[in-house]
């Protein structure tokens, strides 16, 4: 074996002594815990009665409109065509 060899396994001894020793201090620590001695006394809650009766809703509320395609909508023509209609014709009697 080289030296670099040796180097490197006595680096790979010396973080597994560590990674064991910390696994084993966590251990102690988890287990050397003691239950908690007593529960906390049950919270105190305040009770109503209830009445039922209609209340307005005076909320205004501001929106706009946005799509995720806004189309710019125009008319083809220049003027629209008024239908032509004379007096007496093209109605009912009445």
């Amino acid at each position: 074996m080289s030296l670099s060899d040796e180097a490197r396994i006595l680096s790979f001894l010396r973080k597994g002594a560590h990674v064991a020793v910390w696994g084993l201090l966590c251990f102690a620590a988890a287990c050397s815990r003691k239950p908690a001695a007593s529960q906390a006394p049950p919270t105190e809650v305040l009770v109503t009665d209830v009445k039922q009766e209609d209340v307005p809703i005076l909320d205004e509320f501001v929106s706009t409109l946005d799509g995720s395609v806004n189309a710019s909508i125009q008319a083809r023509c220049k003027a629209m065509s008024r239908p032509k209609i004379t007096r007496g014709h093209g109605g009912e009697e009445g």
